[in-house]
C-alpha cells in the first residue's frame, strides 16, 4: 500500500498542474560533531542530515511534492569506564509542501510528513541492534535569497520529530512506542524550471 502512495501522488500532481507545471529540486543538509574531554568523561558524537525533495508548483507561491530524509546519529562514551557505541538512523520519506514569502520571496516555510520512517537503533542495555517503524514529520523554516534566476540558496532552521510504534529486533517483531525529536539547522539549496 505505501509502495503505491508515490506514484499516484506524483501523477495526480502533474494532472493537477497541467502542462506547463514548473519543477524544482529542492537539497539541503547538515553534519555536526561534538566532543567532551575531561579527566572523567570522554564523548564523541557525529550528528548529519540531508534531505531530497521535488516539487511541482500549483499556485502563485505553492509548490507540493515529495520528500526523502536522511538522518543519522552516532557516537561513543565512555562516562562508565568503557567506550560504549551509540547509533540512531533513520530513512523516513513521505509528501512535502513549500511556500515562498516575503520581499523577493527570500522566506520560505515547509512541511513535511513523512508516511514512512525506518530507522535502526543501537541499544547499548541490551546490547542490540533494533529495527523501528513508524511516521516522521519535519517542520523548516529558511532564509534562501534568489542567487540566479530560479536558484535560491540559504540557511534554515528545522524540527524533526519522529514516533515509531513497531520494533524489530532478531526478527521478532513487537509493538512498542519509541519517539526521536531534533532541532538543527541546514544550508539550502533549491532549483526551480
Amino acid at each position: 500500500m505505501q509502495t503505491r502512495t508515490f506514484p499516484l501522488i506524483l501523477i495526480l500532481l502533474l494532472f493537477a498542474s497541467g502542462a506547463r507545471a514548473e519543477f524544482m529540486l529542492d537539497l539541503s543538509g547538515t553534519y555536526l560533531t561534538e566532543k567532551t574531554n575531561s579527566t572523567d568523561v570522554k564523548d564523541d558524537s557525529t550528528k548529519y542530515s540531508y534531505n531530497v525533495g521535488g516539487y511541482l508548483k500549483f499556485a502563485k507561491k505553492w509548490w507540493a511534492g515529495w520528500s526523502y530524509l536522511g538522518v543519522n546519529m552516532s557516537g561513543t562514551s565512555n562516562a562508565t569506564g568503557s567506550s560504549v557505541p551509540t547509533s540512531f538512523q533513520s530513512s523516513d520519506t513521505g509528501p512535502a509542501l513549500k511556500y515562498f514569502f516575503g520581499k523577493s520571496e527570500v522566506f520560505s516555510l515547509t512541511a513535511v510528513f513523512n508516511v514512512l520512517a525506518k530507522a535502526s537503533y543501537k541499544n547499548v542495555v541490551s546490547d542490540s541492534t533494533e529495527a523501528w517503524m513508524g511516521t516522521s514529520y519535519l517542520v523548516s523554516f529558511g532564509i534562501m535569497p534568489e542567487i540566479k534566476s530560479g536558484f535560491h540558496m540559504g540557511v534554515a532552521l528545522n524540527y524533526y520529530s519522529a514516533a515509531y510504534t513497531k520494533k524489530t529486533v532478531d526478527g521478532t517483531e513487537t509493538s512498542e512506542a519509541n519517539t526521536k525529536s531534533w532541532l538543527f539547522p541546514t544550508l539550502s539549496l533549491s532549483k526551480s524550471w
